[in-house]
C-alpha cells in the first residue's frame, strides 16, 4: 500500500480523550469496533480503552470503574494507595489493582486485577474520589494480613493524622483512633493479633512513616517514649520549632531530615536559623537521615541514649505528644 492511502485512526470525541471508557461508551457515542481496536489507545482491562498512559493507582482504578459492576469495590492494597496509606515500595509500584466482590457476588477474574471476595459486618465501603472504595479502617484491617509491624503502625498513623497543613479538598483525619479500637474488638481474620499490637503502638501527630520508625526504633531499645510532634517555644511563648521526637524534661530533640532539607535552599536556611535558635535555648538536636546507620554508635538509638544521659534531669514522665486541636 502507499503510504499515502494510509490514514490516521479518527480522532475521538472530545468526551472521551482525557479520561478511559469502556466498549459499551465507545460504542454509545459512534465508535466503530475497529477504531477501538486501532493504535494509540491503550486496553488497561478487558473491555476498557484510555488514551493516555496511565501512570498511578487512582488513573488505573478510575479507567477500570468505567466497566466496574455496582457490587464490587477497590480494596486491600489498591484502596490503601487511594487513601494515601504510605506503603513498602514493592505495593507502591505494583501495577494489579485489588477490586473485592461484596455480598457473595463471583469476584472478577481478569489480567490485571487481584480479584477478592468479602462479607461480614467488618466491610464498610465508601466514595473517596468518586470511587467506591473500603473505608479506612477496613482497608487498614486488611493491611494486616500483609504488613509488618512497623509498615502497619504507619499506616494507622497516617489514617489518624490531622496534619499540621491540611488540603481543604481531602479533610482529615480519616478515621480517629476511638474507632479503630470499636471496630478491631470484634475483628478475628488473618493479622487480628499484628493489628491489635500496632494499634497499641499507634500515635496522634505523626507526619511521616519515617518519623514512625525512628520512634518505635527508640522503644524497642528500651528508650522513654517521646513527646510526638511537639511544640517548643522560647520564654515569650514565641514558637522556635515543632519537633518530630520531643524529650521536653531532657531538653532533647530527635528529627528525620528528609532529602528536601539538602536540596531546597529556603529550608536549608529555615534550618540552620531554626538550629541556632534551638541551642540558644538549650536544646540538643539528633538530626536522622536515610543513610545514617541503624546501628552502632552512630544510629539514632544511642545517640539519642547519650544525649538523654547528659542531662541534669534525673526524672522523666512520657508524654504522647499532641498537638493543639488533635483529639
Amino acid at each position: 500500500m502507499h503510504p499515502g492511502s494510509m490514514r490516521d485512526p479518527a480522532p475521538l470525541p472530545e468526551e472521551l480523550r482525557e479520561r478511559a471508557f469502556s466498549l459499551e461508551s465507545g460504542r454509545s457515542l459512534g465508535l466503530s469496533r475497529k477504531r477501538m481496536l486501532a493504535s494509540g489507545l491503550d486496553i488497561p482491562f478487558r473491555g476498557v480503552r484510555a488514551a493516555n498512559d496511565l501512570n498511578d493507582v487512582r488513573a488505573r482504578c478510575e479507567a477500570y470503574s468505567s466497566r466496574m459492576l455496582p457490587q464490587h469495590c477497590f480494596s486491600h492494597v489498591t484502596a490503601a494507595l487511594l487513601w494515601g496509606v504510605p506503603l513498602p515500595r514493592p505495593l507502591e509500584a505494583r501495577a494489579a489493582i485489588d477490586v473485592s466482590a461484596l455480598h457473595g457476588r463471583t469476584r472478577p477474574r481478569m489480567r490485571g486485577v487481584l480479584g477478592h471476595e468479602l462479607s461480614g459486618q467488618q466491610v464498610h465501603v465508601v466514595r473517596r474520589h468518586g470511587l467506591p472504595v473500603t473505608d479506612p479502617i477496613t482497608t487498614w484491617l486488611q493491611l494486616a494480613a500483609v504488613l509488618a509491624d512497623a509498615w502497619l503502625v504507619a499506616a494507622g498513623e497516617h489514617l489518624v493524622l490531622d496534619p499540621i497543613v491540611r488540603d481543604p479538598r481531602d479533610p482529615r483525619p480519616h478515621a480517629r483512633l476511638e474507632e479503630f479500637a470499636e471496630r478491631i474488638r470484634s475483628f478475628d481474620g488473618r493479622g487480628a493479633a499484628k493489628a491489635r499490637r500496632a494499634l497499641s503502638r499507634m500515635r496522634l501527630g505523626v507526619e511521616s512513616p519515617r518519623e514512625t520508625f525512628l520512634r518505635l526504633d527508640l522503644l524497642a531499645a528500651g528508650l522513654p517514649e517521646p513527646e510526638v510532634n511537639g511544640e517548643i517555644r522560647d520564654a515569650q511563648g514565641r514558637l522556635i520549632a515543632i519537633g518530630d521526637l520531643v524529650y521536653r524534661p531532657q531538653m532533647v530533640l530527635v528529627e528525620y531530615d528528609g532529602d528536601h532539607h539538602r536540596t531546597d535552599s529556603r529550608q536549608y536556611r529555615r534550618d540552620i536559623e531554626r538550629q541556632d535558635l534551638l541551642v540558644e535555648l538549650g536544646w540538643r538536636r539528633i538530626r536522622v537521615g536515610r543513610d545514617f546507620p541503624r546501628t552502632g554508635p552512630r544510629s539514632a538509638v544511642e545517640r539519642t541514649r547519650a544525649a538523654l544521659s547528659r542531662s541534669s534531669t534525673r526524672q522523666f514522665v512520657p508524654l504522647r505528644g499532641r498537638r493543639k486541636g488533635t483529639k
